[in-house]
């Protein structure tokens, strides 16, 4: 593993979302049907990124709550700041 170079993880900060910015979209499968959550763009959105992280590091992704944020929306935003022609590698 290396260093992230490019495409930092990033999260949204809850309190700055509107029910409006999420939508619900059907994912069918041949044995299932799922679901996942859309979100669209919104300038009141903070985000919080995760640049530079090391190989030991990781954050916890809390994906549900009863109480306060119902989803934990993130993304991998492409950033000018962060080019690099190193391809980005997920482990789930």
């Amino acid at each position: 593993l290396k260093p992230v170079e490019r495409d930092p993880l990033a999260f949204v900060d809850w309190t700055t979302t509107e029910p409006k910015d999420i939508i619900v979209a059907k994912l069918q499968y041949t044995d299932r049907t799922g679901e996942t959550s859309l979100v669209y763009d919104n300038p009141k959105h903070q985000w919080v990124t995760f640049p530079d992280m090391q190989p030991g590091e990781a954050v916890l992704l809390k994906v549900w709550d009863t109480v306060g944020a119902r989803f934990a929306l993130h993304a991998s935003p492409q950033t000018h700041s962060y080019f690099s022609t190193t391809p980005t590698r997920e482990l789930e």
